[in-house]
């Protein structure tokens, strides 16, 4: 009986380190590992090779009534961030669909994104949960070297 005690106290804590890494995000390095125990979803250690000046972010959603996604997001610190124009992938919420999180609502064009004139780094972020990758809206911001930049859109 102690055995089995300990057995599943061990699993427990297992478990329970496990679900600690989930629900948060992380800036990553340039040959960093991410291992099982930093996001649940993932089902092998995932090893992160970043060019040059690459900033990248990932974020591990998971928990009771959210849909369970990875989004990454990266950009280049000496990234173009003169005025141009953009197209940003969006969902059409017309027939009702919801938003997930991080997700933008089509603006009724029907062209499956919003194009947009601004300026800033070009923060380009994708999810496991679908949809596209593709750059955010600029908002006039850089892309800073310790990837702070990123965390807004890793929530």
């Amino acid at each position: 009986m102690k055995k089995i005690t300990g057995g599943m106290l061990l699993l427990a804590s297992i478990f329970a380190q496990c679900a600690v890494a989930d629900n948060t995000q992380e800036i990553l390095a340039s040959g960093q590992q991410v291992i099982l125990s930093d996001c649940s979803l993932l089902a092998d250690d995932v090893t992160v090779s970043l060019s040059n000046r690459v900033q990248a972010g990932y974020f591990c959603r998971t928990g009771a009534g959210v849909v369970s996604n990875i989004t990454i997001a990266t950009c280049h610190t000496a990234g173009r961030t003169a005025t141009r124009t953009v197209e940003t992938p969006c969902v059409d919420t017309s027939g009702g669909v919801a938003l997930q999180p991080g997700e933008v609502a089509c603006d009724g064009t029907g062209s499956g994104v919003n194009v947009a004139s601004n300026q800033g780094a070009a923060i380009f972020v994708g999810r496991t949960g679908g949809g596209a990758i593709g750059p955010q809206p600029l908002n006039g911001s850089n892309c800073a070297d310790d990837g702070s930049s990123l965390n807004q859109y890793l929530n």
